[in-house]
């Protein structure tokens, strides 16, 4: 796993929206902006998506079909993500989408996501290192290949893989294969085989901590 990804996103109508490089309403971006739970100093700049901003910057892009937040930890386990300001916000906006949670970091092997249709969670799953801390929900069609090729040893479950056929990869480990498929539903593409979605956001500069003291 060599990914650090954080990002919500929800689309209507069909998969592969964002990849139609959709601009960004700065208006709408902005609100949604102001709905997450962090301190922004509300200097904003127009630039190309970023799956893992600096600490110090929030992405946000409202668009005709849909909406994305890229920041580095915005939820840990996914069956929080209803919980978050930024999710309720975007399902108001986009009550009959889809919406997503993506998450990966490498250091720790760590891998989370979440598919709400409609306002219904139908699926999440995730955890790191030798621990899962969430599964709920049916096998999404994405995920059904990787599944019928694994194995369940010590209460925890072990991927094949057809790059390293002599492996075995707990869920952790091969978390982001599943992640990189998900985002194809984003995309229409995995964003590793993307080199760079050109994907319009507005990036807002966060008040960090030692800003209070000076």
């Amino acid at each position: 796993m060599g990914f650090k990804l954080s990002m919500f996103a929800i689309y209507e109508g069909e998969p592969g929206y964002f990849g139609s490089s959709p601009q960004p309403d700065q208006q709408k971006s902005i609100k949604l902006a102001n709905s997450l739970p962090l301190r922004l100093t509300g200097d904003n700049q127009v630039r190309d998506f970023d799956i893992w901003p600096s600490k110090s910057l929030v992405g946000v892009g409202v668009y005709e079909r849909g909406a994305v937040v890229v920041h580095q930890w915005l939820v840990e386990n996914p069956e929080h993500v209803q919980k978050h300001p930024a999710c309720k916000q975007m399902l108001d906006m986009f009550p009959y989408g889809t919406f997503m949670f993506l998450g990966l970091h490498s250091v720790v092997n760590y891998f989370g996501y979440a598919v709400i249709e409609k306002g219904k969670s139908i699926r999440c799953y995730g955890g790191a290192e030798d621990h899962i801390d969430s599964e709920k929900g049916e096998l999404l069609p994405e995920e059904k290949p990787h599944f019928e090729n694994s194995y369940v040893a010590d209460g925890m479950r072990y991927f094949k893989s057809a790059e390293f056929p002599d492996e075995d990869f707990d869920a952790p480990a091969y978390g982001d294969a599943l992640v990189m498929d998900l985002s194809t539903r984003l995309f229409g593409k995995r964003l590793d085989d993307l080199n760079f979605p050109h994907l319009n956001m507005l990036f807002f500069k966060r008040k960090l901590w030692y800003h209070f003291f000076k």
